[in-house]
């Protein structure tokens, strides 16, 4: 019983160093602990995918790349228009596709569509592309909607 106090304690003691590490090089840098994280973790992205070590996510453009990082630092509260804008990108809308299909094939049990008999895999591209330009414009509209209603209280 004791033992496992002790191990609690020392766990917790651990954990809270760990935490305050952490907060006080966001601190040095002038971050939320948050930004500190999204930041590092985007930085080691780049630095990897320079690399070679990883591939890219997705194709993105330069221009798409530039008008996300001033999103991400402008002092100013994000604009609803940028945001769509960003959206409606077609390397933004493709890697959205490409999730969609994640999802449906896992909840298929499939990993990919090769593992599916042929007849499947021919009806499932027919759905997918019905699906995925509809899921976009409900998408984009409901963002919006719901953009525009928490900005305009």
């Amino acid at each position: 019983m004791a033992k496992e106090i002790y191990r609690q304690t020392m766990f917790k003691y651990l954990l809270m160093r760990v935490r305050s590490k952490i907060a006080y090089h966001a601190f040095q840098k002038r971050m939320t602990i948050n930004e500190l994280i999204i930041s590092q973790i985007y930085s080691s992205y780049k630095t990897l995918t320079r690399s070679g070590s990883i591939q890219p996510i997705a194709p993105y453009s330069k221009r798409l790349m530039r008008d996300f990082d001033q999103l991400i630092d402008s002092p100013n509260a994000l604009s609803l228009n940028s945001l769509l804008e960003l959206a409606r990108d077609p390397c933004v809308q493709k890697r959205k596709g490409d999730i969609y299909k994640r999802k449906e094939l896992a909840r298929l049990g499939v990993g990919s569509m090769s593992e599916l008999p042929r007849e499947e895999q021919i009806k499932l591209r027919e759905l997918f592309e019905k699906n995925i330009g509809q899921c976009y414009r409900e998408s984009i509209e409901e963002k919006s909607d719901n953009l525009r209603s928490r900005f305009s209280k």
